[in-house]
């Protein structure tokens, strides 16, 4: 395993030998100020292009290194399975969840808007943050690829990249379309060999890069790599797709989405209830180092105990999570049967645990009853502890189920 000291820079004698990829040459742009005057201007460089997978090691020794942190995260999904073996029970608890996902994983890329302000925006409330509306995004793109027949490919992430940068700050950069540009990552916007990585050239005369890396990478996501366990092949995938870099903007966010949906693609999660944005959040330089680390050192070992790592540590707080959420549904309910609540009121907590916020007229929507009496519901909720009104006005008033907010919303 490589031991990693600072962050590390790209630069052609930091690639070893067996590294899994070529650097080949490319052609970027630097931004500058001529006379106060913004100007753009053409740089020769360099781009890594990766090996198709699976890396060119044992798979033997690669597993007895990685095994102990494998295993220990196959034993807590599994514990995670086992807490929502009800599968209708599992969407409801999962739709928090990811919620809270949407705005971890935004936040690594300095997007911050909470799951409550979030969940606010969808009930109706007029967002002047185009952070949480980039947040709100991301949970849409999650639903669109966790409900789609097609299979992991090109046309779906280009689906749910259309549907992430939706009306936020990077929706002139061609949503839903592969990059006809050199991008980079990290380093001056006025020196391009200041880059820290720079991915596959987009396609031209010099070769159709990213389709070709893309198109490897679609049989990987949907037929695996024998032997490899599964987990060691999303962990491989991740590291491939964000090496990639398809996209001018929102890689990172679509690349963590992926990772949820190959898990529950591969069945190794009946819902999307684990995600690694927390961890990847919690240690962003190690995150960002170890992916480099593959791409100069091949060292695959140091990422996938990363990876799985993650993993572990994200399915034990997601049961945490799941087991409080579980606790408070059982005990609103048996309040409002023991209160003598009419029973077609209980169908609000699903809707309320699922969607965080609610109004009178979604009240009234969802159960078909009047507007007094969805109201009257609502107040009475109020009063047990579930919910509390938000935005303080007289009209549009908007409830949210503030025990929920406050088990996802917890650090």
């Amino acid at each position: 395993m490589v031991h990693i000291k600072g962050s590390l820079k790209l630069s052609p004698n930091q690639f070893l030998p067996e590294a899994p990829g070529t650097l080949v040459p490319t052609t970027g742009y630097e931004r500058f100020l001529k006379d106060g005057v913004p100007q753009t201007r053409q740089a020769a460089g360099l781009a890594f292009v990766p090996d198709p997978l699976p890396p060119q090691i044992e798979p033997g020794s690669l597993l007895l290194e990685v095994s102990e942190v494998l295993a220990q995260a196959q034993r807590e999904l599994g514990v995670l399975a086992g807490l929502a073996d009800d599968i209708s029970v599992a969407r409801i608890l999962s739709a928090p969840l990811m919620r809270r996902e949407a705005s971890v994983s935004s936040k690594i890329e300095d997007t911050i808007s909470t799951p409550e302000e979030v969940a606010l925006y969808e009930a109706g409330q007029k967002s002047p943050r185009r952070d949480t509306v980039e947040v709100a995004n991301y949970r849409r793109a999650l639903g669109h690829g966790l409900q789609s027949e097609l299979p992991l490919c090109i046309r779906l992430i280009n689906e749910m990249h259309a549907i992430l940068m939706e009306g936020t700050r990077g929706a002139e950069q061609r949503p839903g379309h592969i990059r006809t540009i050199q991008n980079r990552i990290g380093g001056k916007e006025s020196d391009f060999s200041s880059a820290r990585f720079v991915p596959p050239p987009p396609d031209g005369p010099g070769g159709r890069y990213l389709t070709d890396c893309l198109r490897a990478l679609e049989k990987i996501w949907n037929n695996g790599v024998s032997p490899l366990p599964k987990l060691i092949v999303a962990g491989m995938a991740h590291y491939q797709f964000e090496v990639i870099h398809p996209y001018e903007d929102g890689n990172g966010r679509i690349g963590r989405l992926l990772i949820v949906l190959s898990l529950v693609r591969q069945r190794l999660i009946p819902e999307p209830l684990v995600y690694v944005s927390g961890h990847f959040d919690k240690n962003r330089k190690e995150y960002y180092d170890r992916l480099l680390a593959v791409s100069t050192h091949n060292d695959w070992p140091g990422w996938l105990q990363f990876f799985l790592e993650a993993i572990r540590s994200q399915a034990i707080d997601s049961a945490d999570r799941i087991s409080k959420i579980k606790q408070i549904r059982i005990s609103i309910t048996d309040k409002l049967v023991k209160s003598g609540a009419p029973t077609q009121m209980l169908p609000m907590i699903d809707f309320l645990i699922q969607n965080l916020a609610t109004t009178v007229n979604s009240t009234r929507n969802l159960l078909g009853v009047s507007y007094p009496t969805a109201r009257s519901y609502i107040e009475r909720l109020e009063t047990l502890g579930f919910l509390k009104e938000m935005t303080g006005k007289r009209k549009g008033q908007i409830w949210a189920a503030v025990p929920v907010l406050d088990i996802i919303s917890e650090i």
